[in-house]
């Protein structure tokens, strides 16, 4: 049933039992399946085991129970006898059903003897709405066709790449990284295989994750004095050095781009979709090498649309990746031997993985940067302008993040140790703030607190905006407000006071700061924005500061 294209993607509500330490179906909980899927857990809780789970949903291995649902969608409706081409509805002896009461509705699978079987709306659904036999039949074949066309490629946590004798044979090498040189070299010296595979696109992609570590100009294999075949790196110097002296994390980077630039275009693997199982690819690699390469595996993951599982015990990791649209972090417990998974989806979630791992907040030095800010309208502006003048290069909760102080508070904060205040700086070295000017006037003085605070943070080299105007509102552009509000406004004065300004347009203004700002940010362009008092020249001086924060990236 090729016309469905059903994904793995596309699965969720997994459940299963019967493998390993998964013994107990209550304990898993895996509401969907994303791209990038990383799982983290303790030593022993059961990664390692949940890896061996992903063959069971291709067909390749059996287990004693498993459940997993799909959503119908709008491109499946048009091929179901139920409303393939005959109008809106059908009578089967089931009740009338029109097509758009099915979209969204989830169909379940119980899984037995390496297919899927039993499909059945949800009960979970809200509608009554019923599938025919046909068609579940049909579903159910599409889903077993489409995941037996799926292979998966792993790379072990114990892996090297070392010397190797001449055999054309090897096309793949062992999740280990055996036979890797020989793939290297087949794919120079063969017929089968583009050089262009290793010496370009490997080696591009090996320079945009390595970085600032190190730049490579050629990549080759070249026989030892033992007569073994070796790969060798010629740096942007001109220096030429093998593999084998190299440290751990160049061996790892350079099996991972064979496992996903080279391997796919194996004979085995060319008319497959691919998954791929990775574990613990953060060892030997320090922070910065991290982010790079998870960012990389991120945005591979995405443009082939080919899933990744990582293992992992890295901080980094959760960092980067709780929040991200097309990633999820699944968390791995046992106890009693018995391990349970669940999607980590909320800030106690996250803080219960860095518990688990024993990983103090003193050791993250938490987010790149924090933005501080009056209140959380502010940060939605922001945000916003970030994104219409800087582009989206730089994300919040990877590279900077924000927190609230309000307003009144701020005479209780410092950047020195003074043992009234809160060291601002001891929450995180990198920060910026942004502070209402509350001037009302244009010869209205800014209070003591906020000057004292804007000298301290410009004597320590960190970006302090007073605004130009007497609140963060008042950088709202007219066009924006008037498509908002249906109505022809005004720019708001430098001076005025927004929730007088707005209140016939807007009631309670200041009771929805927030559900305001959520509703008007659609409306905010680089066009009806730039000419703003100072707007554009603050937003680019924070986005340089953004941009020093994460210059290791």
């Amino acid at each position: 049933m090729e016309e469905f294209k059903i994904k793995i993607t596309d699965i969720c509500d997994l459940k299963f039992k019967g493998y390993k330490t998964y013994t107990d179906i209550t304990k898993i909980n895996i509401p969907y399946i994303k791209h990038l899927n990383v799982v983290i857990g303790k030593n022993g809780s059961g990664k390692s085991n949940f890896l061996e789970i992903i063959p069971i949903l291709i067909g390749q291995r059996s287990i004693e129970e498993l459940h997993a649902a799909i959503c119908i969608s709008k491109d499946m409706l048009a091929n179901l006898s139920s409303c393939g081409g005959r109008g809106e509805s059908y009578n089967n002896g089931y009740s009338i059903v029109k097509k758009h009461e099915l979209i969204g509705t989830k169909i379940t699978f119980s899984y037995a003897k390496q297919i899927f079987r039993s499909a059945f709306i949800s009960q979970d659904n809200d509608n009554n709405s019923k599938l025919n036999k046909t068609d579940r039949n049909r579903i159910i074949e599409a889903l077993n066709i489409s995941l037996s066309n799926y292979a998966i490629i792993k790379l072990s946590a114990n892996r090297d790449i070392r010397p190797e004798k001449d055999n054309k044979e090897n096309k793949i090498f062992k999740e280990t990284g055996e036979n890797a040189t020989s793939v290297v070299m087949n794919n120079l010296f063969g017929d089968s295989s583009p050089a262009e595979l290793i010496e370009k696109d490997l080696l591009s992609d090996l320079n945009e994750i390595m970085s600032d570590d190190a730049q490579f100009t050629r990549i080759q294999a070249l026989r030892d004095k033992d007569d073994l075949w070796e790969i060798y790196l010629t740096e942007k110097e001109g220096k030429r050095f093998p593999l084998s002296r190299c440290g751990s994390s160049l061996k790892t980077i350079i099996l991972i781009l064979l496992d996903l630039l080279v391997i796919p275009q194996v004979k085995d693997y060319k008319d497959k979709k691919i998954i791929f199982c990775f574990e613990e690819l953060e060892n030997n690699l320090h922070p910065a090498l991290q982010r790079r390469l998870f960012e990389y595996l991120y945005q591979y993951a995405i443009k082939k649309d080919r899933p990744i599982f990582l293992t992992t015990h890295s901080h980094v990791a959760i960092d980067m990746f709780y929040n991200r649209e097309k990633a999820q972090i699944l968390h791995v417990e046992k106890e009693k031997n018995i391990s349970s998974i669940h999607n980590v989806e909320t800030y106690f979630d996250k803080v219960a993985i860095l518990d688990d791992l024993c990983i103090k907040a003193s050791d993250l030095f938490q987010t790149n940067g924090i933005i501080w800010v009056e209140g959380p309208s502010d940060r939605i502006y922001i945000k916003k302008w970030l994104e219409i003048f800087c582009g989206s290069k730089y994300i919040e909760g990877t590279h900077f993040q924000f927190i609230c102080y309000g307003g009144k508070l701020l005479s209780h904060y410092s950047t020195d140790n003074v043992d009234n205040k809160i060291n601002i700086l001891l929450t995180n070295r990198n920060s910026a703030i942004v502070i209402d000017s509350d001037k009302k006037g244009k010869f209205h003085k800014i209070n003591e607190t906020k000057r004292k605070v804007r000298d301290e943070f410009k004597s320590k080299h960190k970006f302090c905006w007073i605004t130009k105007g007497k609140e963060i509102e008042n950088y709202l552009p007219k066009e924006a407000i008037s498509q908002f509000t249906k109505s022809k406004m005004k720019q708001c004065g430098q001076f005025q006071i927004f929730s007088n300004y707005i209140n016939s347009k807007y009631k309670n203004f200041r009771n929805k700061k927030v559900e305001f700002a959520n509703q008007i940010k659609e409306y905010i362009t680089k066009e009806n924005s730039e000419k703003i008092l100072d707007l554009k020249n603050q937003i680019e001086e924070l986005y340089k500061q953004i941009e020093e924060w994460n210059k290791i990236d």
